[in-house]
């Protein structure tokens, strides 16, 4: 990557600059390398498709959107012109027209008015998905009293609230803890849906117009063997992809040049003394009025920087490493029923293409054999290792390691890679005879992709003439349905539904947890267990009834889930300190408390702060809090109290 930096250098700044590399991950590396390189220069990637050759389901939000960002601002105005860098995939599709690409962003700004239902059909009509839980980019959820809104071309979501119908305040927040991170002014929201591709489509170069190209040694290979594999694998979208001659005469009209060329960056791992010679070389760069780019990773530059002292100013640009900077899309999943072998070789040859390496996992080791023989019909010209529990330690290790050191591009293996196994590189899963895995060990497995900055693809498929059954299809369809960041916990939640919870002190798997509520079940649970442990359970909480709507309004929380989640939270609650940040939680997430909620929090306050005080609340039918005969009972465990009615008034005032 320096020596591509290096070669940039020298024609930054002076025309609109496109850089091919031959990977698509070399790409969003160096455009990530080159931002912190070139902090005054608009640096643009335009990664390629991750939809496999033929797919039907297309690219994803973020992928489009990133792709249509990116060619959007290429072809805006710029004080400073702009780099374009992409891999060989990216420049095989057929592209809209410049002008296709002029249609601005939804943007909003603190004060505007505007309706958050409007704004949120707005962003699913530019290709974004709703959703119940926002943490994933290209999301939007339901308009309530406040939108959060994913965008595609953003790292951190924002959350919009209103008030009298104008923007009342913009936060960026955890899509992990779901709170606040800081304030903004505005936000806008990239178009996650790529423009319809016309007859007269158009190369990628067509939005770089008067550019210069700066071509890597390897692009040339690498786009011929894309567009190879992708002429087999999906023969009838020739009309969606750019031949070879094209694409040479588009670069012909282009003062292309040879992006690495000269003496190669020099390297000091190798040499006696590495910080010495470093600093020499630094010493030579600065007497010659050179300048110097750093790039690794953050604790790299940090390493140096404590090293090469006053040789490095002060405001030396930091560029972290990709593996510093970007999370990994979560695994997409694809479920075919039964083994598709054209999308299994469709598959395995993409992952290939573009220097990926790939899992095939089954079952039972029986059924390796059978799989062993299909991959060597559909992939003979990859290396296949295969790897299960009768093979000695050391020759397993031997294997893994191999496979993780890209030794070989498959690896076939039993369900051993659920746990344990970590090889950023592979990013494409076939798992065979998924109906023969629990849910949670297909969730397992799924992990094992999408842990780079590439978005992962899991093939579930079942033996050849197995027909599956409703139920197991109903499972199959939770790893479809929650396939987003963290859903173990709602892959889990749906297969314990469908289960039941089974017998806590036993081995049966019978019972239901909704026979008699979530709460009720967890307070039971609290109490057996602090009991077996010798411990004396919590006195409960006093029931108040305040004779008006204490309540979380299903207006105020829109999603059911979330409501509900809301309510277990608070049922968990055991101070009033706790109570506090509960509803500075509640607040931020969904704005400002209405009535209902208010009076829900106040008597839990009081409750707690009642039975804290030794006081249990048995009100009479039709009786308020505020009623001078409502009942105090003192708890025989706790100090007496001369006058319960006086203490019961104030914690009522307190509670106020």
């Amino acid at each position: 990557m320096a020596d591509c930096l290096l070669g940039m250098a020298a024609h930054v700044g002076k025309a609109p600059l496109v850089v091919l590399l031959s990977a698509d991950h070399d790409a969003e590396r160096l455009a990530l390398l080159a931002r912190g390189a070139f902090p005054h220069i608009p640096v643009l990637c335009c990664p390629a498709t991750d939809a496999l050759p033929g797919d039907s389901a297309g690219a994803s939000a973020v992928n489009a959107g990133q792709r249509v960002a990116a060619l959007t601002a290429m072809g805006a105005p710029h004080d400073v012109p702009p780099i374009l860098i992409c891999g060989a995939g990216a420049t095989i599709a057929a592209y809209p027209p410049p002008e296709a690409f002029v249609a601005q962003p939804p943007l909003v700004k603190l004060g505007d008015q505007i309706d958050l239902a409007d704004l949120r059909e707005q962003l699913i009509a530019i290709g974004y998905r709703a959703d119940e839980r926002i943490d994933e980019p290209g999301e939007v959820g339901d308009a309530g009293a406040v939108l959060n809104v994913y965008p595609v071309d953003a790292q951190r979501p924002v959350r919009i609230e209103l008030e009298d119908g104008r923007v009342r305040s913009l936060r960026l927040y955890d899509p992990l803890s779901q709170t606040t991170l800081e304030e903004i002014e505005r936000a806008s929201f990239g178009i996650a849906s790529a423009p319809p591709v016309p007859k007269d489509a158009a190369t990628l170069l067509a939005h770089a117009a008067g550019a210069m190209v700066l071509v890597d040694p390897g692009f040339a290979k690498a786009r011929a063997r894309l567009l190879d594999l992708a002429k087999e694998i999906d023969p009838v979208a020739a009309a969606l992809r750019i031949s070879a001659k094209v694409w040479d005469e588009a670069l012909s009209e282009h003062a292309a040049q040879p992006l690495i060329e000269g003496a190669d960056t020099p390297r000091f791992a190798g040499k006696r003394r590495p910080i010495k010679a470093l600093k020499t070389c630094l010493a030579a760069e600065h007497d010659a009025g050179r300048k110097v780019v750093i790039a690794g990773s953050v604790r790299d530059v940090r390493f140096f920087a404590r090293r090469l002292g006053k040789l490095l100013p002060d405001d030396l640009p930091v560029a972290p490493s990709l593996i510093d900077a970007l999370a990994a899309d979560a695994a997409r999943v694809l479920v075919e029923v039964p083994i598709d072998e054209v999308a299994v070789r469709a598959a395995l040859l993409r992952e290939n293409a573009r220097g990926g390496q790939s899992f095939v996992v089954v079952p039972r080791i029986d059924d390796l054999p059978a799989i062993q023989e299909l991959l060597a019909k559909l992939v003979p010209d990859l290396e296949v290792i295969t790897v299960h529990g009768k093979m000695g330690s050391a020759e397993a290790d031997e294997a893994l390691i191999g496979f993780a050191g890209r030794r070989e591009h498959i690896l076939l293996a039993r369900s051993i890679t659920e746990t344990g196994l970590d090889v950023p590189r592979a990013n494409t899963m076939v798992i065979a005879g998924c109906d023969r895995f629990g849910v949670g060990q297909l969730h397992q497995l799924r992990g094992r992709v999408g842990r780079s900055a590439r978005r992962g693809h899991v093939l579930m498929m079942s033996a050849p003439g197995t027909a599956l059954t409703e139920k197991t299809r109903a499972r199959l369809n939770q790893l479809v349905t929650h396939s987003a960041l963290g859903a173990g916990f709602a892959v889990a939640a749906n297969d314990l539904d469908m289960r039941g919870a089974g017998d806590l002190t036993g081995d049966d798997q019978s019972g239901h947890l909704k026979l008699i509520g979530l709460e009720l079940y967890q307070t039971l649970l609290t109490h057996a267990l602090r009991q077996l442990a010798g411990g004396e359970p919590a006195p409960p909480l006093p029931k108040i009834s305040t004779g008006e709507d204490a309540l979380l309004p299903d207006d105020w929380i829109v999603d059911s889930e979330a409501r509900i989640a809301a309510y277990v939270s608070l049922a968990r609650i055991d101070d009033t300190a706790e109570l506090d940040r509960f509803a500075d939680e509640l607040e931020d997430r969904y704005g400002a408390l209405p009535a209902p909620a208010l009076t829900l929090l106040a008597t839990q306050r009081l409750a707690l702060s009642a039975r804290d005080a030794g006081i249990a609340l048995q009100p009479g039918a039709g009786q308020r809090v505020s009623d001078e005969r409502i009942i105090a009972d003192r708890r025989p465990d706790t100090r007496p109290i001369e006058d319960a009615a006086n203490a019961l008034d104030a914690l009522i005032g307190d509670a106020a």
